[in-house]
């Protein structure tokens, strides 16, 4: 007997009461969700760095070139990573050396002033015979790498059109006076929140009012800023730079907001079981980046959650199309979703068949531009269900499927 979509709707609801508990478990014990898969680790040419491409790289294409400089005891892959979340999207080569000075009491690498200003030099001109690039280049650092960044713009005037100071870029300024005027365009940004931070907006406010006299600088304070890289830096990094390059049109996405922070607040309502509440954020956040594939899943995982078949079905298959196109991003959201949408099924035939007909359904559109692995979660769930359903010669097939996709990874 087939039930209707209302009716199975119901039948959700009531189940998605007994499972929720060990599905928020396992939510407090994952890692960040939103995460990529480990950044590109390069070494080449004496360089360490970490390297960003943006989404649907063309190495015949000319980019927007981004640099980071890391903070002290901080790395280059932890730097880029809070400006991935954006640059992915600007069509922007985003790199980020390691510092060229050891630093034994951190046990990383750090910035040396004059003793790193060569190599900084000579890392853009390898990079710029690796990729194809614009040659207004915007430089961005944090902390000890933001002072690193403004030394480097005073004496290489000539090498950055931009550069964003971030809790940092307020010292080494005291030639500044010999100056005419600096061609750079500056933000210097910081936190209001820590003693660190507090020191730092201090410090950048009197480098403010010094740099103005000779260049076209801005100054912006993040409210609740405390002295660590984050996304919200990032954000504000890269809103200006977007705004002050005139490279992107007033309806790019990135003016309409920062996508991760709607993100993040619909992570809060979601491990609080708000679903209705997540929702609402997860569709603000793809309001402003509609590729973002973690919005877009647990957006259909909280219509599923909260009994929503209907609408868990139109926007399923359109996130494993996002997962599928951008691959960047940590799956375990996705995995997440097929594990419960299992154990909802686990006792219910009439939802079992039901299920059956539409991924098979759906399948037929787009098992061709789906990927390997997304291929083998469905033909798996495929699998388990025609065994419920009794259905050999079925699951067989499936299994079959499952096996050959599995076989591809």
């Amino acid at each position: 007997m087939f039930y209707g979509v209302k009716t199975i709707s119901n039948c959700l609801k009531v189940l998605s009461k007994t499972v929720a508990l060990c599905f928020i478990a396992l939510l407090f014990s994952s890692s960040a969700i939103y995460s990529f898969e480990p950044e590109i680790r390069k070494s080449e040419s004496g360089f360490d760095y970490a390297l960003i491409l943006p989404v649907q790289f063309d190495s015949n294409k000319k980019y927007l070139l981004g640099v980071c400089l890391h903070g002290l005891g901080g790395t280059a892959v932890s730097m880029a990573k809070e400006f991935s979340y954006y640059t992915r999207y600007m069509n922007m080569i985003l790199v980020c050396p390691e510092g060229n000075i050891p630093d034994p009491t951190k046990n990383s690498k750090k910035w040396g002033y004059e003793l790193s200003e060569e190599y900084i030099n000579s890392f853009l001109k390898f990079i710029k015979t690796k990729f194809k690039t614009y040659d207004d280049v915007v430089l961005f650092g944090f902390s000890q790498g933001g002072n690193q960044g403004l030394y480097s713009i005073l004496k290489s005037p000539n090498l950055f059109s931009y550069f964003v100071g971030i809790s940092g870029g307020y010292t080494k300024i005291e030639n500044v006076d010999q100056i005419n005027s600096i061609r750079t365009k500056i933000l210097l940004s910081s936190g209001d929140t820590g003693r660190d931070e507090e020191y730092v907006l201090r410090m950048q406010d009197r480098a403010f009012l010094k740099l103005k006299k000779k260049a076209d600088v801005t100054r912006k304070v993040l409210k609740g800023g405390e002295h660590k890289i984050g996304h919200a830096y990032a954000y504000l990094a890269l809103r200006w730079y977007a705004m002050a390059s005139g490279k992107f049109t007033e309806k790019f996405w990135l003016f309409k907001g920062n996508y991760i922070r709607n993100f993040e607040r619909g992570e809060r309502e979601f491990i609080k079981s708000n679903y209705e509440k997540s929702i609402k954020y997860y569709r603000l956040s793809l309001s402003k980046n509609p590729l973002f594939p973690v919005s877009a899943m647990r957006y259909s995982q909280s219509q599923l959650m909260s009994g929503n078949l209907s609408k868990f079905e139109k926007s399923f298959f359109s996130a494993l199309v996002l997962y599928t196109n951008f691959p960047y991003y940590d799956f375990s959201p996705m995995k997440e979703t097929f594990s419960y949408y299992r154990k909802l099924l686990a006792s219910d035939e009439a939802l079992q068949s039901y299920t059956v007909q539409y991924l098979n359904s759906r399948l037929k559109e787009t098992e061709g531009i789906l990927s390997n692995e997304i291929n083998f979660e469905l033909y798996d769930l495929l699998f388990y269900l025609y065994e419920k359903l009794n259905s050999p010669k079925e699951a067989k097939f499936c299994k079959d499927k499952a096996k050959s996709y599995q076989e591809k990874l």
